[in-house]
């Protein structure tokens, strides 16, 4: 059965021209969430975006609700989520979306990483609230709902 304390989030990113060391870490956003709702920090686990480009046995967090993102070398590229489909659903369509150059580069770069935080369907309603942070921290290059 799936846990959520053990959160599972991969990444997967673009390279930018953002002074990577001034930029909070992925990581330490997604812990400081958890712990100002109340909640026991999720372990981050890291997946090659090959793995989910034709990956048939997804992770128990696949059917969830949940907030993904794209890395290279700890730098994010996008943010989204996935709350009327599962982050199957959303990450079987990113991870297979070709057809944008700048999109491409990202999903088709083998040192892109995809990263996933689940949440129970009950709690639905912390996605859009993890998702806001990171891309209002962040600011990813390809994500559109910069704040």
């Amino acid at each position: 059965m799936w846990d959520p304390s053990a959160q599972v989030a991969d990444i997967g990113m673009m390279w930018s021209s953002v002074d990577n060391a001034k930029m909070p870490s992925i990581d330490a956003l997604i812990a400081d969430f958890f712990i100002e709702i109340g909640h026991q920090p999720v372990t981050v686990q890291r997946y090659p975006i090959a793995t989910f480009q034709s990956r048939c046995d997804w992770p128990d967090w696949a059917p969830h609700p949940g907030v993904y993102f794209f890395e290279r070398d700890n730098l994010v590229s996008y943010v989204g989520r996935a709350l009327r489909v599962s982050l199957r659903e959303r990450v079987k369509n990113q991870c297979n979306s070709f057809g944008d150059p700048l999109w491409d580069a990202v999903i088709s770069d083998g040192a892109t990483t995809l990263g996933v935080v689940a949440f129970p369907k009950e709690r639905w309603y912390l996605v859009a609230a993890l998702e806001a942070k990171l891309i209002a921290e962040l600011r990813p290059e390809r994500s559109k709902r910069i704040s």
